[in-house]
């Protein structure tokens, strides 16, 4: 009856300690990833820096007035079509300002108080 007695005294302080552990191996699991990803964005950081001034090299080389001359001019032409594409541009259909109409606008739809415009 005394062994049951103190069994049963002694849950709460295993449960508190199995939740302390759980905690304590949690934080650490946090620390170790939070340890991770920073190194991860620093070397992210530093790729990005590096990849900055590659394309501004390459920029450069593209403007040089010997460019024809060049012994660079190949690796430089094969990285940027390899790499370096441009920004998307508007559709033409797109383009702001200019109103290209639909087609047969002045066509009967068939539908009343269409104005003559499709559906």
């Amino acid at each position: 009856m005394i062994v049951l007695l103190n069994w049963i005294a002694g849950l709460p302080l295993l449960r508190r300690k199995k939740a302390l552990e759980k905690d304590d191996v949690s934080r650490q699991m946090a620390a170790r990833d939070n340890e991770t990803i920073l190194w991860l964005y620093d070397q992210v950081q530093e790729f990005r820096s590096r990849m900055f001034r590659l394309e501004g090299i390459v920029e450069k080389l593209s403007a040089c007035p010997y460019w024809e001359r060049c012994p660079a001019r190949l690796v430089v032409s094969d990285y940027k079509r390899k790499y370096y594409h441009p920004k998307g541009r508007q559709p033409p259909m797109a383009e702001k300002g200019v109103r290209r109409p639909r087609s047969n606008t002045g066509k009967d739809a068939g539908i009343p108080d269409s104005a003559g415009q499709p559906p």
